[in-house]
């Protein structure tokens, strides 16, 4: 229930509400002010004082903008938990604000905003919500059946070459999700599908996503293969039993091991020191397999295609990549659109990705 002063606050207690919301209209309002941050935020700090002190339920402030740019959010939330204020709600828009109710207009809600692709957040104290009893969850443990360690010398190709090998294999039913930096921007180069993603940032995070997308496309016909890197592996190692945990059929992890950050100056990893054959099998993943060269490459996913079962391919390739090598020419959120697309209605019949594997394995 709104409240804009200690006593309209004390009022929405005592009649058995749960929660004050804290309205920076009708804070605005009392102060005789227009509701566009004429009121500054240390004026508002002082009414939410004597809110707060009346009262003993948590209180909710419509914090507009956030007063200004990120530090001065910051400060707001130190100031804010100082009085004992459980929440604050930011909105995404300039500043100065205007009201929400412009023209008549209201305020759109969270699911507007995502429609939108634009961001919003919620900041509230920690308890402010009461407890949720979580759901039991069946423990299953998972067995892996096929793990090969390196036997003889490595090919050590270019990203560049692998990734064509990988994309030669693709089909009408193969998601394509290339981890950020360089190899999403190489996988663009040789091809540009509906059908890839290429992640922008969240460095680690990609297998993460193709288990999510694995799990919600395991009964639609669709092939979910997650091209990762050493350094993003080793940033987030955790997601792998995950991924063993749940165990997706048809998700295939590979990993291209260059032993360096490539997409930020080549820095070198840890890799060298780390077994992850050995680390993926025993989180579960189905198959683990170490390939030395293209041709074994090609081989396995030949074979995980015709049998399926999580599995996890690495491969040692080489440091470096393609000069004067450009970047997508097509935006984050058009990706995920045309990716969307994609799930919900399989490209037209065509022949392409068959006439795509005759070229390059000819």
């Amino acid at each position: 229930m709104e409240a804009h002063n200690g006593l309209s606050a004390k009022i929405v207690e005592e009649t058995g509400f749960k929660g004050i919301w804290a309205s920076g209209l009708s804070i605005s309002a009392a102060m005789g002010v227009r509701d566009n941050n004429e009121a500054s935020w240390t004026q508002v700090l002082d009414v939410l004082e004597f809110m707060s002190d009346a009262t003993s339920i948590p209180i909710l402030l419509d914090g507009d903008t956030g007063y200004g740019n990120f530090n001065n959010a910051r400060r707001l939330v130190k100031k804010l938990e100082q009085r004992q204020i459980a929440g604050v709600c930011i909105e995404d828009k300039v500043f100065p604000k205007t009201n929400s109710f412009i023209n008549g207009n209201a305020q759109p809600l969270a699911s507007r905003w995502i429609d939108r692709n634009r961001s919003f957040f919620f900041v509230v104290r920690n308890r402010t919500f009461d407890q949720v009893a979580l759901r039991k969850q069946e423990l299953v443990s998972r067995m892996n059946h096929l793990q090969t360690a390196r036997q003889e010398a490595d090919q050590y190709p270019s990203r560049y070459e692998a990734l064509t090998v990988i994309n030669a294999m693709k089909d009408r039913h193969t998601v394509q999700l290339a981890t950020t930096g360089i190899t999403g921007r190489e996988l663009y180069e040789i091809e540009d599908s509906p059908n890839n993603l290429y992640m922008v940032g969240s460095m680690g995070c990609v297998s993460s996503f193709g288990l999510g997308l694995a799990l919600t496309q395991r009964n639609n016909n669709k092939d979910i293969v997650v091209i990762d890197g050493d350094g993003s592996v080793l940033m987030r190692m955790g997601s792998l039993a995950t991924n063993g945990t749940y165990s997706p059929p048809n998700m295939l992890h590979i990993l291209l091991d260059n032993n360096a950050h490539d997409s930020t100056g080549g820095q070198s990893t840890v890799s060298h020191n780390v077994q992850f054959v050995k680390i993926a099998a025993s989180c579960g993943y189905v198959q683990s397999i170490y390939t030395h060269n293209l041709a074994e490459l090609q081989w396995a996913m030949e074979e995980w295609k015709r049998t399926k079962g999580l599995t996890f391919l690495y491969m040692k390739i080489s440091k470096g990549y393609r000069e004067q090598l450009g970047r997508p020419q097509i935006k984050p959120f058009e990706i995920k659109q045309r990716l969307q697309s994609f799930l919900r209605n399989d490209p037209p019949e065509g022949g392409q990705y068959e006439k795509r594997q005759e070229e390059y394995f000819a």
